[in-house]
């Protein structure tokens, strides 16, 4: 929070300081105004938008795992990489058409269904209905400012999330996701991080099959085979939907 006092001086140093003052005060005192909502659709935005990268330490509570990350955008392309701290590296790329996902170490592109064009508003509007949406208190994740914004649901029957949000682009800097009882599942946040696009890292996939990547299908759900017919949910919870199914075969017999 930042208070400017106007001062008469006839010294014109002091007085441009102050006036340089409010000039940096006034983004943060900008950001401030924002409502839950407009955090909200400024983070959901930033998922089509906002390139970056960093190293960040992600827990599930099987212990702490440190990754690095580079995502890109080009046009209505998203290609992200992840590499763990063991070294594996694993690709996504997404456009209007479909998601696929490169893992290296198998040499597959897993290939899924997408949905098309994301509609951030009704999206937001969408995740009103089904939770309480707040904007908190300012923190700093690696150097940055970052605004608390929580989702926690209005049932039982999803997980809650507390993002910090990064103000200017919607990136997230740090997150954890709740069971409805208040009990952290899993938490990430970055130690290090630069808001800009790294460029063009991602191959093409055309490349990725000659060096002897092979695809692996999603099905969608109106084409499943006869040997899943039995694999049905009988009741979805308000708000869900069934997408898509991911299936590969095995070598041996299926257990079900």
């Amino acid at each position: 929070m930042c208070w400017v006092s106007i001062i008469h001086s006839s010294n014109s140093l002091l007085r441009n300081l102050v006036i340089a003052g409010g000039l940096l005060c006034l983004p943060a005192f900008l950001w401030a105004q924002e409502s839950a909502d407009q955090l909200l659709l400024k983070l959901l935005k930033a998922e089509t938008t906002q390139g970056y990268s960093g190293v960040f330490v992600y827990s599930n509570g099987a212990g702490l795992r440190t990754m690095q990350v580079d995502k890109t955008i080009a046009g209505e392309v998203i290609a992200e990489r992840v590499i763990s701290s063991d070294g594996r590296v694993l690709d996504n790329r997404r456009d209007i058409g479909a998601r696929y996902r490169v893992d290296p170490a198998s040499k597959r592109i897993l290939v899924f269904p997408a949905a098309g064009k994301i509609d951030e508003a009704e999206l937001a509007a969408r995740l009103s209905n089904h939770y309480e949406i707040a904007a908190g208190d300012y923190d700093r994740v690696a150097g940055k400012l970052c605004r608390q914004l929580s989702l926690l649901p209005r049932d039982e029957s999803r997980y809650g999330s507390i993002y910090c949000v990064e103000p200017r682009t919607g990136v997230v800097l740090k997150s954890r996701t709740l069971t409805p009882e208040g009990v952290t599942l899993e938490q990430m946040v970055f130690t290090r991080v630069s808001l800009t696009d790294p460029g063009g890292m991602e191959p093409e996939l055309a490349e990725l099959e000659l060096a002897g990547f092979r695809r692996v299908p999603g099905v969608l759900l109106e084409q499943r085979p006869e040997w899943t017919a039995d694999w049905v949910i009988n009741a979805v919870p308000d708000g869900f939907a069934i997408r898509a199914l991911q299936e590969e075969a095995f070598a041996g017999p299926v257990f079900r």
